[in-house]
């Protein structure tokens, strides 16, 4: 239990001095900018999190899996089975679409 009361103080005071910079800073912070980033961030991320929730809805036999000849990237979330593969990529052309859609409404 002292490993959870330690790791909560620490996660406390990294926050705290986080917030104080961010406090400090957040005026030169480039906004725009920091939200674009942080959307394709949260856009690969969801990548990765489809690819091992497909992987193991396979592996543990609710999913049906149909292997392919590519190698596995587990950092990125990529296993070499059909479903996952389209699945993915049908993720990511979901992203562009809605990466277009406002590039062309934000010209408009």
């Amino acid at each position: 239990m002292s490993e959870f009361v330690l790791g909560m103080a620490v996660a406390l005071g990294v926050l705290a001095v986080v917030a104080i910079i961010m406090a400090k800073t957040s005026v030169k912070l480039p906004i725009p900018l920091l939200f674009k980033v942080l959307t394709w961030l949260i856009y690969a991320l969801g990548f990765k999190i489809l690819g091992v929730s497909i992987s193991a809805l396979q592996l543990t036999g609710h999913l049906p899996r149909d292997v392919v000849d590519v190698p596995s990237v587990a950092f990125l979330g990529i296993y070499p089975s059909v479903q996952g593969l389209v699945v993915q990529a049908v993720y990511v052309a979901i992203c562009v679409l809605v990466w277009f859609m406002s590039v062309r409404k934000s010209v408009k």
